[in-house]
Formats: C-alpha cells, sequence, structure tokens
C-alpha cells in the first residue's frame, strides 16, 4: 500500500520529461502557470478522481474584445466632470482606441462597470459623480445599458477562457494519471483509493455483485461503523450495499443483524479526504427508513472535559450550529465530571506587523529575522517558560490530586510552521523532555539543504549555486561580503570554484572539500554524510528553525532506506530527494511523560489535561484556482469567474471555513483540565482567536500575571475557573 503523494513526485517528473503528447496543452496553459502550480493543480485532480473522463475540446471563441465600444455620449460626459470623471473618461477613451485587447486591458475596463469577482453592477456613482449625473439625466440610462452589455460579453469571454484552459489541464491530468497507474502495474501496488474503489466495484458491479453480495451475507451478522462523520460518498455506498439485505428479511441468517453507527458530525475534519459531513444526517435518515427497529442515542454528556472548557464550547459553537452540526438544535454539554477543577485561560496577542516580502537588499532585516518570526519565538519562549515553572516547582494539577508531569501536556497547532520548531527546542532548553516532530517534508529544512547541496557540488564542482550555498552554509560560515570578494576575484569565466582555489585564506576550505570530491568517488552515500556530520553535526544544529537532532537522524534513515532499494550512488540520490522531498512520519501518540507537541489533525481521538492553542490568528486562506464541482469535474478557473465558478467558489469558501470551525471544536475538545489560548497578533477576523475572545464577557473574568518574556511588565489575562476542590 502506499499514497498517491508518495508517487506523485516521480509520476510528474516522468510526465514532464518523456511525455511528447502534452507538449501542444503545456504551450496553451503555460503562459499562466509555473511549474509548481501546475504539479499542485494535476495532483488535486488525480487526488479527486483517479479514471478522468474525457474532455471535450472547446468551441471556437465568440466573445471577441474587439466588438466592445465604449458609449462615446459616456466618455464626453465623463469629460465634463471632476478629476475623478476626466481620469475614467481616460480610461474608456484608451479603450476604444486600443488595438491589441489582452486578457489584462479587457479585466481593466470591465472593472469600471462591473465587479468580477462576483459579476454584479457597481453603483452608477462610483462611475459618474452626482455632478454629472445631475447635469446629464440620461447618463444613467446609459451606464446600465454599458453594464447589462458587458455583464452578458463577461459570462460568455471568462466561460470561453475557463473552458479552454481547463480542457488542457484536463488532457495532462489524464496522461499523468495514466502514468500513476501504469507505475502501479509495474511496481505492484495500491493506493487507499483504489482499495475503496475496488471493493465499491465487487458490491456494484451488475456482473456479480448478486454472488459477492450473498457470499458475505452469510459471514455478515453485525457491521460497526466508527467516526462516520467522515465518511466520504464511496464508503457510504460500501456501507449500504453490506448491509443491503440486513433489514429486507431474505437474507441467510435468521440471526438478528445490527448496523450500529457511532460519529460526531462537529469532529468531522477530514475534507481534504473527500469527507461529507452533509450526508451524516442523511445517512441517519437513510438506513432509519429501511429498518422498524430503529434506535437514536444521543450522547449530550461528556466524560473527559471539565465544566469551564464545556462552557466555552457550547457558547462559541451556538453561534455556528448550522455550520458546524448541520442543524439548528442548541448545542448543548452534559458536564459528568460536575465537580473537578477545570480552567481556561486566554493570553493577549503579542502584536507584530503583518510579514511582508523580503528582498535580497532587506539585508538587517534578514540578519535579524522578521517580526513574525521573533514573535513566535518570544511565544514558545513564554510556553516554555511557563511549563518549566510549573513542573520544576511541584505545581498541582488540582483535578489529579497530583503534580504536573511533562506527559500532561499537549500542544496543538494548526500548521506546522516555525512555531512548532522554536516550541520544541525552546522546551529542550530549558530540560523538558518533548517530542520531535510528527510529520515533516525532509527538503524544507535549510540544514538538508546543506547537505543536498554539498552532494550536489561534489558530483559537479563547478556548480556554482550548489557551491555558493554551501560556503554560506553553517558548516563553512562565509559571509556574502566573503562570496561577493570571490565572484568578483577574476573578470573572466572561471567558476566559483577555481576563484576559491585562488584565496589562501580559504586553503582549509579547498583542500576539505578536495578531500570530499575524492571521498565521494568511492564510498556510498551513507558513508560520506556520516563522515561530514561525524565534524559538522553540531554546527548544522544550531538553529532550531533550520533543523533538529530527529531531522538530521531521519536522514540518515533515508539514506540508509534508499541504499537498501535503490542503485546506491551519490548521483541517484541527489536526484530522488530533490525530486521526491520525501515526508517522514513519526508516531508520537505513544510517547511517554514528554510534551507533545501536534496538529489538531494528528490528535483526533487523543485527551490530555493541559492543551495550550498557540496558532489561532490566522484563518486559512481559501483556494479558488482549481474548483471542482458535484460530481468532482474539475474547473480551472484560475483568476477568472463566470456564474457558475461564482456559486461553487462561494459553497466552497463556506464549506472550507466550516470545517475551520470544527477544527476549532476538535481543539478546544481535547482539554481534560486546563485550556491555554494564545497566539501572534494581529488576530483576523472571524480567526479562532477573535471567535473566542468575542464570546462575551459575562463568561471570562480578568486578571493580570507575569507571560515572560513576551511582555516585560504584568498583564490581564482571559479565564474561566471552577472550584479547586475535586469530587
Amino acid at each position: 500500500m502506499r499514497e498517491l503523494s508518495e508517487s506523485y513526485p516521480k509520476i510528474f517528473a516522468q510526465l514532464l520529461r518523456e511525455d511528447r503528447g502534452i507538449d501542444r496543452d503545456l504551450s496553451e496553459i503555460s503562459i499562466e502557470l509555473k511549474e509548481d502550480t501546475l504539479y499542485n493543480l494535476v495532483y488535486q485532480i488525480i487526488n479527486k478522481q483517479r479514471k478522468i473522463a474525457s474532455v471535450e475540446p472547446p468551441q471556437p471563441a465568440v466573445a471577441d474584445p474587439h466588438t466592445i465600444m465604449c458609449p462615446v455620449q459616456l466618455i464626453d460626459a465623463l469629460k465634463r466632470g471632476g478629476t475623478r470623471d476626466q481620469k475614467i473618461s481616460r480610461r474608456l477613451s484608451a479603450w476604444n482606441n486600443s488595438v491589441k485587447r489582452s486578457p489584462e486591458k479587457v479585466a481593466e475596463y470591465l472593472s469600471i462597470f462591473i465587479d468580477l469577482q462576483s459579476l454584479t453592477k457597481k453603483s452608477v456613482s462610483g462611475i459618474a459623480t452626482k455632478g454629472i449625473v445631475e447635469q446629464f439625466p440620461n447618463i444613467v440610462g446609459v451606464i446600465e445599458c454599458e453594464q447589462e452589455a458587458l455583464l452578458e460579453f463577461a459570462e460568455q469571454f471568462y466561460t470561453e477562457r475557463i473552458t479552454k484552459r481547463t480542457f488542457h489541464l484536463a488532457r495532462i491530468a489524464q496522461k499523468c494519471a495514466a502514468l500513476y497507474e501504469q507505475d502501479k502495474k509495474h511496481s505492484k501496488y495500491l493506493d487507499y483509493n483504489d482499495v475503496i474503489r475496488l471493493t465499491l466495484d465487487l458490491m456494484l458491479h451488475p456482473d456479480y455483485k448478486d454472488w459477492v453480495l450473498f457470499r458475505l451475507d452469510s459471514e455478515i451478522d453485525h457491521i460497526l461503523v466508527d467516526e462516520s462523520q467522515d465518511n466520504s460518498l464511496e464508503q457510504w455506498n460500501i456501507v449500504a450495499a453490506l448491509c443491503s439485505e440486513f433489514f429486507s428479511g431474505l437474507g441467510s441468517s435468521n440471526s438478528k443483524r445490527t448496523l450500529f453507527v457511532v460519529g460526531d458530525v462537529k469532529q468531522s475534519i477530514y475534507g481534504f479526504q473527500n469527507a461529507r459531513p452533509d450526508y451524516f444526517h442523511r445517512m441517519h435518515q437513510y438506513f432509519s427508513a429501511q429498518s422498524n427497529d430503529t434506535l437514536t442515542v444521543q450522547l449530550h454528556t461528556s466524560f473527559r472535559s471539565a465544566r469551564p472548557i464545556l462552557c466555552l464550547v457550547d457558547r462559541i459553537f451556538n453561534a455556528f450550529r448550522e455550520q458546524v452540526s448541520f442543524q439548528s438544535q442548541e448545542i448543548k454539554h452534559g458536564v459528568y465530571r460536575a465537580s473537578d477543577h477545570g480552567y481556561v485561560e486566554v493570553w493577549p496577542l503579542i502584536n507584530t506587523e503583518r510579514r511582508k516580502k523580503l528582498y535580497a537588499w532587506d539585508e538587517p532585516e534578514i540578519a535579524t529575522g522578521t517580526q513574525h518570526a521573533l514573535g513566535a519565538l518570544l511565544l514558545a519562549q513564554t510556553i516554555a517558560g511557563t511549563i518549566s515553572m510549573w513542573i520544576k516547582s511541584g505545581r498541582m494539577l488540582a483535578a489529579k490530586s497530583r503534580p504536573v508531569c511533562a506527559g500532561d501536556i499537549l500542544i496543538l497547532v494548526r500548521r506546522r510552521t516555525i512555531l512548532v520548531d522554536y516550541i520544541i527546542a525552546e522546551l529542550r532548553q530549558v530540560g523538558i523532555p518533548v517530542s520531535g516532530r510528527d510529520r515533516f517534508n525532509m527538503m524544507d529544512y535549510v540544514a538538508i539543504q546543506d547537505l543536498v547541496n554539498l552532494g550536489e557540488f561534489l558530483l559537479l564542482p563547478e556548480n556554482d549555486m550548489a557551491l555558493a550555498a554551501l560556503l554560506k552554509s553553517p558548516i563553512f560560515g562565509l559571509t556574502d561580503h566573503d562570496l561577493l570578494n570571490l565572484a568578483r576575484s577574476r573578470t573572466d569565466a572561471a567558476s566559483l570554484w577555481s576563484k576559491l582555489q585562488t584565496f589562501i585564506q580559504f586553503s582549509n576550505i579547498t583542500d576539505y572539500l578536495t578531500s570530499l570530491i575524492s571521498i565521494s568517488k568511492g564510498r556510498t552515500p551513507l558513508d560520506l554524510y556520516c563522515l561530514v556530520l561525524s565534524e559538522h553535526r553540531e554546527k548544522l544544529l544550531q538553529n532550531p528553525s533550520q533543523a533538529s537532532a530527529e531531522i538530521v537522524d531521519e536522514f540518515i534513515n533515508l539514506l540508509i532506506k534508499f541504499g537498501l532499494n535503490n542503485v546506491n550512488t551519490l548521483e541517484s540520490f541527489i536526484h530522488w530527494i530533490k525530486s521526491t522531498n520525501p515526508e517522514v512520519k513519526i508516531d508520537i501518540s505513544t510517547s511517554e511523560n514528554v510534551v507533545r507537541v501536534m496538529t489538531v489533525h494528528s490528535a483526533k481521538g487523543m485527551q490530555s489535561p493541559i492543551v495550550f492553542l498557540p496558532d489561532t490568528t490566522n484563518v486559512p486562506k481559501c483556494e479558488l484556482q482549481l474548483i471542482f464541482d458535484a460530481e468532482n469535474t474539475p474547473i480551472w478557473c484560475a483568476g477568472d469567474t463566470n456564474a457558475r465558478c461564482r456559486d461553487l467558489k462561494t459553497l466552497k469558501r463556506q464549506e472550507e471555513y466550516n470545517e475551520y470551525l470544527r477544527l476549532l471544536y476538535v481543539a478546544i475538545t481535547r482539554a481534560e483540565d486546563e485550556l491555554y489560548v494564545a497566539g501572534i497578533g494581529p488576530s483576523r477576523e472571524q480567526s479562532w482567536y477573535d471567535i473566542i475572545t468575542g464570546v462575551g464577557g459575562d463568561i471570562f473574568t480578568k486578571k493580570s500575571v507575569v507571560l515572560s518574556p513576551m511582555f516585560q511588565d504584568k498583564v490581564d489575562v482571559l479565564y474561566i475557573e471552577s472550584p479547586k476542590e475535586s469530587g
């Protein structure tokens, strides 16, 4: 068994390298995207549809921008207005006089009259000022008539563009999917979607479904479906087929047969795996209608969390009932641990400016780190310091009547960012046992990139880019100033390696690299990198954001596995790791008495006495470049839209935000006794932090605490607390 993500990098590289049948399709869309964008788009399509249906070629374009002319009457009227009117008049006149009307020019003209995202008319007052409307009363009719014509044109124009680019993208995806199927047959493996598809085919194929179901019918008396809120439609179809004879009285068994379905739709957080929480209640109704002996049990009592945590949950999610539960009934949790101590604390945000794009000339900022990165570091230090103080002072966990230990603490994030690395590093710095990352991509770490650059240089010393990056790595520590001096040392076309060898002060570096070049020709990649790491491991681990001990250890593990299953040369290893960026997964759920740091998705089904939520201020950006309809047909909108795309985009935004809310529900309800909410500001509107702090001041109380080094002085925190007397 493999996942698509494991094989896809190799398949995509093979597609671009070998399949000349996609050249025309690539030429049609290459102007609109980069290679990594194409990589992601094709992956999304294959992940949704393994058998991609043929797409009809687009019809010849009908919407011709050259047929659109702005009414001269409107241009002349606006000329007589103020500065804004005259500016719009010049833009309209430039459109009429233009010969080449590119899509960008079309969008610029249309945007004067209509909103291109919603495809609705703009207000007349946004086109002509009040003075012009009073001076030329009929101009309103002219504008509205032009808007109607442009709305019709925009729908046709963008539909044609979307249809054309989708056709070419789908053809590329078809070729890639075919290569993927060939690779599975050649290497003899299946992915998880294959298992579902093959199972469903067994159940539903008209040629043999009766025989299969008959054989299964004699073997199955009871079916249990757990976590059913995360079922896809295909999985529900399998369940329905398996129990099709349960309720008819026609089965081969005389014993009572049961279907037992367990689920909480508020905890459905796997939309990226095609989960359909909107079918949870529908399937309940379907199965209830099939049986005369249906029993529905609503479990309202929480046996996990203390009262303050459940009070917060109820207050938050009753404002989002339809979004999280697909029902309008009140969300109210019964408290089993009513007499146990519970506590919720919300820290003030450490405010930073929103991240801006860094440029090469922003040397001071690159040297010191962005404000956001510094904010993440301060938050990590504060969390680590707080936990360290609790454990070393013997602080009591009131609900458990014992001191707090590292294994009591679970730190949950929405995404694996630099904050995770900082938290892990800072906890280790203060001597608190902590698990490493549970999942990561190897090439995402600078230290691993440095090691790969070393390999690329050893394979080809004339690779200036690899050598420059290697020289700046912690292994050698050269500065930008040193590199500039090297590059400018000779005016001829000599390589950077040749120039480096002429500098006496760098002779130790050139001698060392020369010895590695010789070693790399006769030793395995594992031997080579073990030698390098034995000498430079500590240097590579100096910056926790660039790597950790676990990352380097997993790099060695990859070298071992690669050597067992592949041609064990440095060239093949470097090509493999760069083209696949392998993902490493580590099971940290079984770690004993260590602080665990993981994503909310990874923590599903887990619980912990104390939970920190430090990643609460961002709202995930909804990716709308590629969307899918109800049949999972891909539509590549890019920056364009039409009526259909507009509706699908609106639906996708709402679905993704609803899942974001359900993810918050899962995060909060992992806490048994205590919950701590923090973040790096400013907080975005409708973010977790915004939602939690906006539930109403009547359930929170304020107090002043020390949160160092985030804040130098005492600050106010919000908290909810139940009595400390344990039941």
